[in-house]
């Protein structure tokens, strides 16, 4: 039980460390307080069963705690299925993927580097690390940093209402070097039109991919 309590204490000074992950400590933090309620919820019912010497009642106790403990669980598999609307994660369209995407994130990961960096959607951005190993402009929001900027210059790139020096720039400073247009760009705006000095590099089905072979000059004024 010490090493419990220690394990309990050390997580929970692990919630307020100053780092974008620490919400994940909260998880972790689960595992040995179930143990220890389990081990002092056992010394219970022992103690319960040496008083009165009734067997049953040791058996009560534990039953009654798992049932009592499996009630969130049944409600979670009930608000699971059915739950319906945004709020239940249902309709969340990053659960499936088309296989146009799966096939353009399958090449983007033979092209992938360290140093690559993958221009795209939020949502894009959320599955593209570990579908292709890339790093990504705007991803993960708690991961990402500067996330609320970054997201209104996604938008307003797939939209063609940023200016093309400002873009440059904003390419230049993160090292872009992919820029992904798939479904979840298309959702932004599916009258969008790339710059020339992007080279369509590969395509498949509705998803295209392009690319900034060279790093971009900019003009010496600038």
């Amino acid at each position: 039980m010490r090493f419990f309590s220690i394990w309990v204490a050390v997580q929970g000074l692990l919630l307020y460390f100053p780092v974008s992950f620490q919400r994940r400590f909260v998880e972790g933090l689960q595992l040995p307080l179930s143990i220890a309620a389990s081990a002092a919820l056992i010394g219970i019912a022992n103690k319960t069963h040496r008083k009165t010497r009734r067997k049953y009642f040791r058996s009560a106790i534990l039953a009654g705690a798992i049932v009592l403990a499996a009630l969130t669980n049944i409600g979670f598999l009930i608000g699971q299925l059915s739950g319906r609307g945004d709020a239940s994660g249902a309709d969340d369209p990053r659960r499936y993927l088309s296989t146009d995407v799966i096939a353009a994130f399958d090449w983007l990961k033979a092209k992938s580097t360290p140093e690559t960096v993958l221009f795209s959607s939020y949502l894009t951005g959320n599955i593209a690390p570990s579908m292709t190993g890339m790093r990504v402009f705007l991803g993960h929001y708690a991961q990402t940093l500067r996330s609320d900027e970054k997201g209104p210059l996604v938008t307003a790139f797939y939209s063609n209402t940023v200016g093309e020096l400002e873009i440059r720039k904003l390419f230049t400073e993160h090292r872009v070097r992919y820029i992904f247009y798939g479904p979840f760009e298309r959702a932004i705006s599916d009258s969008f039109v790339h710059a020339p000095w992007l080279r369509l590099s590969h395509r498949v089905g509705d998803v295209m991919i392009f690319e900034l072979s060279d790093p971009l000059s900019l003009p010496e004024s600038q």
